[in-house]
This record gives structure tokens, C-alpha cells and sequence, in this order.
């Protein structure tokens, strides 16, 4: 028997509706709604609470928590290279947005004299992507992602599981914008955050002379990549149909 699914109406996820038959007892929203948004429609019809006892602001966190992230490495193959900086800007959190940066020399390995030693760092990045079920990256699946997967694939550690939004593959697959980078999809939509540009040198420098400046900068670029694909996702990211785990385009 074939199965036809369909895309929520509400969180996007598919999903095979029942039978139309069905719908005699059921009603409509089992052809719309998947089966989590139907028992959430359900609660909130019957167990609404009056209007005025609704709060204006709550700390109660969003049921899927994001990130969004990119990765400063030395090198665009990790079989020679290694992992220096990883900044993330989270969502779906009580409180609100959160930030963390993470550096390599600020592990142990870095301050043993080990700087090609990048495994405590990946340890630390795989631990806040963890607790996520929706990760943005730009060119996640061809780099950041990948390289992530292969670090984990090096040191024997458990890659987390989460679902990717690539604006890099919407963009390729979704418009006509020319180029697909993250600077070029930025300069197209007009988003303030623009793109740091640093020597190429600076990479070199922070991890072979551990250089102050160098890594200043390489903290700054990787920081303001993180907020102009934060600004694009959210522009985007309404093209996005089944979210899957290599950039969800479809």
C-alpha cells in the first residue's frame, strides 16, 4: 500500500494522515495537522485558559531549541588541519537568546604545548549541540557539519543528531541570487551585519605563534558570521520544507 505524506500546516514536519473516512470522528485537522500539533489544537481548545489570566512574558523554553553556528579552522581539511574557534547563538531557550564562543587554546591540550590537539574542544562544541534539534549553518553539510563529523570520526566520539537548515543550499535551490555565499546572500538582502574580512596570515598566527591579535580577530570574524547567518536564516528559512539532516532545501 503507498503512503502519501503531508507537511503540517503548523511545525512542517510530514506526516501520513488517516484515512478520509475517518474524518466522520476526527474532523478536518487529521488531514492538516500531524499528530503532536492535533493533540496541542485538542488541549488548547478544550483547556484554554481565560484571556485574562494569559501572562504577557513567561521563561517557559521553546519545545525545539536552535543554534546557530560556524567553525574558524586552520585548514579545509581536517585529515592536516584543526578546529580554533567555535561561536554559537542559541534559540528557544528560557531567558531568551544565548552566545558562547569556544577557543582552542583554551584547553588543556593547547596550554600542554599539544596545539594540534583539538579533541577537548570538539568534546565542548558536541556538548552544547547536543541539547539542540535544529542547527543553521551556511555550507553546513560541505563543511562545518562534515568537518564535525570527521573530528568526531578521529577521536572515536558520538557525533550529535540534529536537523540542518543550510541558507547556502536554499539559496542554490530556492532563488537567483548569483552566489550562494554568506557575504553575497547578506549584501542581497541589505542585512546590516556585514562580513569581517581578516589576512589570511591571521589563522597561521594564532595557531602557530599564538598570537593576542590574532585570535582577537579570528574571535571577531567568527562571531559577526554567526549574527549575519542568524539575520539570513530568518529570512529564508520560511522556504524550507521537510527539515532534514543534510541542509533541507525540499
Amino acid at each position: 500500500m503507498a503512503y502519501v505524506t503531508r507537511l503540517c500546516q503548523v511545525c512542517t514536519k510530514a506526516f501520513i494522515p488517516p484515512h478520509r473516512a475517518t474524518l466522520l470522528s476526527t474532523g478536518e485537522n487529521h488531514l492538516r495537522l500531524c499528530p503532536q500539533c492535533r493533540r496541542s489544537v485538542k488541549a488548547a481548545d478544550t483547556n484554554e485558559p481565560p484571556q485574562s489570566d494569559v501572562p504577557e512574558a513567561h521563561e517557559t523554553p521553546a519545545p525545539l531549541k536552535q543554534v546557530v553556528f560556524d567553525l574558524e579552522t586552520w585548514g579545509l581539511d581536517r585529515g592536516w588541519g584543526v578546529t580554533l574557534v567555535g561561536s554559537f547563538l542559541f534559540h528557544g531557550f528560557a531567558g531568551g537568546p544565548r552566545k558562547a564562543t569556544l577557543l582552542l587554546r583554551d584547553t588543556k591540550a593547547w596550554k600542554a604545548g599539544r596545539r594540534s590537539d583539538d579533541q577537548e574542544l570538539a568534546e565542548r562544541i558536541f556538548d552544547l549541540l547536543r541539547g539542540c534539534h535544529v542547527a543553521y549553518a551556511h555550507h553546513g553539510e560541505y563543511f562545518d557539519v562534515r568537518w564535525l563529523r570527521t573530528v568526531a570520526l578521529r577521536y572515536n566520539l558520538s557525533m550529535p543528531r540534529f536537523k540542518l537548515i543550510d541558507p547556502a543550499a536554499i539559496g542554490r535551490q530556492k532563488y537567483l541570487v548569483g552566489r550562494n555565499s554568506l557575504e553575497a546572500m547578506g549584501d542581497f538582502m541589505e542585512i546590516p551585519h556585514k562580513k569581517l574580512h581578516i589576512e589570511p596570515n591571521v589563522w597561521r598566527h594564532a595557531l602557530l605563534d599564538d598570537d593576542d591579535d590574532a585570535w582577537v580577530k579570528l574571535v571577531e570574524r567568527c562571531e559577526s558570521d554567526v549574527m549575519m547567518l542568524n539575520a539570513i536564516a530568518s529570512r529564508v528559512t520560511g522556504d524550507v520544507g521537510m527539515i532534514d539532516e543534510k541542509g533541507s532545501w525540499r
